[in-house]
C-alpha cells in the first residue's frame, strides 16, 4: 500500500516461520483488510517455571542464560539454562533498605540497572549469575536507562543516561569506584 509497511498477516507468517528478516513487501501479494483472518498457533514449553509466590515481579529481563525478575526489594536471578528446570540461582537485596518496590530492569552491555521512584541501582553483569552493584543513584522517577561506552582522551569512559519523569535528564558515570552523578538537562515541562 502507499504507506510502505508490510501488511499484518504478512508479519505473522514472518514471525510463524522464524525468520530473522523482514519480508519483501511484493504488491502482488495485497491482503484484503476485510478478507478472511489466519489462526496463529500458540507454543508453550511443557516446563512451566513456577516461582514461589514470595517473589513479586514488576519486570523481567534476560541476558544469556539468565532471567533477572524486579522483585520487591531485591533482584532475583533465575537460571533459565534448562528449559526443564529453571531455578532461582540467587537474590540480591537492592542496597536502599528503603525501597518496597521497583518498576523497571534494563540491561545493556555488561550493566543491570535498576529504576525504582527515587533512583535507581547500577549492577555489573560480569558474572551473570552473581550481579555486583556498583553503586547507586539519586533521581525521582527515571522511566529508562541507557549505557553508552566510549574512548574519552584513550581511555575508556561509561556514561549512564537516564530519562527522568520529572527530573529531565541525568548524566552518571560508571566507573569501579561507583556511579556518580555528572549533570543533567532540565527539560522545561509546561504547567498543565
Amino acid at each position: 500500500d502507499e504507506t510502505g509497511l508490510v501488511p499484518l498477516t504478512r508479519l505473522h507468517e514472518f514471525e510463524k516461520q522464524g525468520d530473522s528478516e523482514a519480508p519483501e513487501d511484493n504488491d502482488s501479494e495485497s491482503t484484503d483488510p476485510g478478507g478472511e483472518l489466519q489462526a496463529l498457533t500458540l507454543e508453550f514449553s511443557d516446563y512451566p517455571a513456577e516461582l514461589s509466590a514470595e517473589y513479586q515481579g514488576y519486570d523481567i529481563v534476560t541476558v544469556q542464560e539468565y532471567g533477572y525478575l524486579a522483585g520487591g526489594d531485591e533482584v532475583v536471578v533465575i537460571n533459565l539454562g534448562d528449559e526443564t528446570n529453571y531455578f532461582v540461582e540467587t537474590t540480591i537485596p537492592l542496597t536502599d533498605p528503603d525501597i518496597a518496590s521497583f518498576a523497571d530492569l534494563v540491561i545493556d552491555g555488561n550493566y543491570l540497572i535498576a529504576l525504582y521512584p527515587g533512583g535507581g541501582e547500577v549492577f555489573d553483569l560480569s558474572i551473570p549469575a552473581l550481579p555486583i552493584s556498583l553503586g547507586t543513584f539519586i533521581g525521582t522517577y527515571p522511566r529508562h536507562a541507557v549505557v553508552d561506552n566510549r574512548l574519552v582522551n584513550g581511555e575508556n569512559e561509561t556514561t549512564l543516561f537516564v530519562a527522568d519523569y520529572s527530573n529531565g535528564l541525568s548524566l552518571y558515570t560508571i566507573t569501579d569506584d561507583g556511579v556518580q552523578a555528572r549533570g543533567f538537562l532540565d527539560l522545561d515541562i509546561p504547567p498543565e
